[in-house]
């Protein structure tokens, strides 16, 4: 989770992992490495629930008055963060998701998930 400004090429180099970055002037587009992640509202149920989360217990460590600020008025702030997640990651989350719900556990849905993200040759 991000609070504040981000500088040129952001996310340059992720390659697992979410990153929620509060962009209150609509300025993150532009200084973002779009080659490997893509940007997304923060809309669904588990991404808004685990971004509250985060925040509180950043604020219950730091005593942010920022991170206070946004958890008074979280309707309002959470429209303005953006969720950053690499491609490659995106696609096997998606592919992980498939094979559990096609009766998988955990661990082979993720094997199975890697082999269709490499074409097979594992």
């Amino acid at each position: 989770m991000i609070l504040g400004s981000t500088g040129k090429n952001f996310a340059a180099g992720m390659s697992g992992g979410v990153a929620y970055v509060l962009d209150e002037e609509n300025r993150l587009y532009k200084n973002l490495n779009k080659q490997l992640v893509s940007m997304e509202p923060v809309e669904h149920k588990s991404d808004i629930s685990e971004l509250k989360n985060i925040i509180e217990e950043y604020v219950s460590f730091t005593d942010s008055k920022k991170g206070k600020e946004i958890l008074k008025n979280f309707p309002d702030y959470v429209l303005m963060f953006k969720k950053i997640i690499p491609t490659d990651y995106k696609e096997m989350l998606k592919g992980i998701a498939k094979f559990e719900e096609q009766g998988a556990d955990p661990e082979t849905a993720k094997i199975e998930a890697f082999k269709d993200f490499v074409g097979g040759t594992v």
